[in-house]
């Protein structure tokens, strides 16, 4: 596993590739700054399989370079790792905004830091989540050729949508939510966004057509709970988990109501078929489990009980609604 690490400090320079070096990784790759940084994953000679990135670096940040990283194409999905002393929330989520997978403080021991990193050499193999890029959104000529139904995700599979500001890896989402303070975890809101009748939608669409649909879906979920301090993954079968801080996202009725006029707006303004009847259930929010170390399990199985809940509330009131319109007829 060929590794990358960069950090303005000569003594992090020396320590790090001592550290994987002791615990059998091949030689480690540095460098002093962001633009080295960039020089050399620019450069095609090498491909690097895990960075690790310190974020208090002059001129260039690691925040930044990790996002100008993500704008490489052979570095879309390669495992990120922000190594640093910053450890309150804004920095945390901004990292993860910009694209970070993982998070670990300097202060951790170095056991810490290459056990994270054989975690990350685990997601690169296992590839548990697909990341669609442009071409799988390519409504030209070839798409027309596609048959719908057909894709090379299933519908329960977890997807990254390239380009969708906010929408991040589950697995980095849920280590965001992890090393979050714990006195931060107040202000912190958890819910979910079900997409109603997840079956039909992947089956009646193409590709590109069911990629504008999550992409309509998460824009309908930052335009409606109006904060920058929102971030959210696809778990896939049709539904969002969002994590938003020091705001009330909201009654799931009103925040339905809103998702659900973003994206009639989208179907007006667009000619897309996939876009018709478009609908979604919201979970009541709620605050994160406090117990770091369940803290993802737990919240996470809260937040689909509580989608779950809210999605059978809405198909029993569908078809009463159903059933007054066509008593009006009479």
């Amino acid at each position: 596993m060929r590794i990358l690490a960069v950090d303005d400090s000569p003594i992090s320079r020396d320590l790090i590739p001592m550290i994987f070096a002791t615990s059998g990784f091949p030689p480690v790759h540095v460098a002093e700054s962001g633009h080295m940084a960039l020089s050399i994953l620019s450069n095609g000679d090498e491909q690097f399989d895990c960075l690790v990135l310190d974020i208090e670096m002059p001129e260039m940040d690691g925040i930044e370079l990790c996002a100008r990283i993500r704008r490489l194409p052979r570095y879309r999905d390669t495992p990120i790792i922000m190594l640093t002393a910053r450890d309150d929330a804004d920095t945390i989520e901004a990292a993860f905004a910009a694209g970070a997978n993982d998070y670990i403080f300097k202060r951790s021991t170095a056991k810490d830091l290459v056990g994270r990193v054989h975690v990350a050499k685990r997601m690169l193999h296992r590839n548990d989540c697909m990341v669609l890029q442009n071409m799988d959104r390519d409504h030209g000529p070839q798409a027309r050729s596609l048959r719908s139904g057909r894709h090379k995700f299933a519908l329960s599979d977890s997807l990254l949508v390239e380009g969708v500001e906010r929408l991040i890896l589950p697995f980095s989402l849920g280590n965001y939510l992890t090393q979050l303070p714990s006195e931060a975890l107040s202000d912190v809101r958890l819910f979910g966004v079900q997409i109603e009748d997840p079956i039909r939608h992947y089956y009646d669409n193409t590709t590109p057509d069911f990629v504008d649909i999550l992409e309509r879906c998460a824009g309908g979920i930052r335009a409606t709970v109006n904060t920058e301090r929102l971030l959210m993954a696809y778990q896939g079968n049709g539904a969002f988990y969002c994590i938003a801080r020091n705001i009330d996202p909201g009654y799931p009725p009103e925040l339905e109501a809103g998702i659900n006029s973003y994206l009639e707006t989208c179907e007006n303004a667009s000619a897309l078929a996939a876009l018709q009847s478009v609908r979604v259930c919201v979970g009541t929010p709620i605050t994160p489990n406090a117990r770091r170390g369940q803290r993802v399990r737990l919240s996470f199985d809260r937040v689909q009980e509580r989608m779950d809940a809210r999605t059978k509330i809405g198909a029993t009131i569908q078809p009463l609604q159903s059933e007054q319109e066509t008593a009006g007829w009479r």
